[in-house]
């Protein structure tokens, strides 16, 4: 939920959709989603709906609070089905975890999070066609000037050097 939300909490609905069935009342979950700024995950149980069952045919995510204003908004980054509570909130911790990380910074090839001569290796050797394991695409436009070429190289080879 982002921060500029107007609430600070909001109730979130999950509706199943199975064997081409419609959304019911009574077979939903529900779950409290806090404003944050930042990915959080949430891991609904719905074994325990008797009509949630078969395949799958959609999903309904409600959200609503009390106090909602237009502009309100719920960023939803991927939807997954788990077999187990506890497999569902791994997986789900992870991800949140990984989505919150700053961004990779121009020059971190390797995204380590230090920018040296690992990386102008890795530069290197990704434009002269050779090995380029555990490259961060994002970070190899280094002088952001839309392309990927040896002036990247050349920059990011003076940075390093002057510091």
């Amino acid at each position: 939920m982002p921060e500029t939300n107007s609430a600070p909490r909001y109730s979130t609905e999950l509706f199943c959709q199975c064997e081409n069935r419609g959304a019911e009342g009574g077979q939903s979950v529900q779950m409290s989603t806090k404003r944050s700024g930042k990915y959080e995950y949430a891991a609904y149980n719905a074994g325990a709906l008797t009509k949630w069952k078969g395949n799958i045919t959609g999903l309904r995510i409600d959200y609503f609070s009390g106090g909602m204003i237009n502009g309100d908004s719920l960023l939803i980054h991927n939807i997954m089905l788990a077999k187990t509570k506890d497999e569902a909130k791994a997986i789900g911790k992870a991800m949140a975890e990984k989505l919150n990380e700053p961004p990779i910074e121009k020059g971190d090839c390797n995204g380590d999070r230090v920018i040296d001569n690992k990386d102008v290796v890795l530069l290197f050797n990704y434009l002269s066609g050779g090995s380029a394991d555990g490259l961060v695409t994002e970070a190899l436009d280094y002088n952001v000037d839309g392309v990927v070429n040896n002036k990247d190289v050349t920059y990011l080879f003076r940075a390093v050097s002057a510091s």
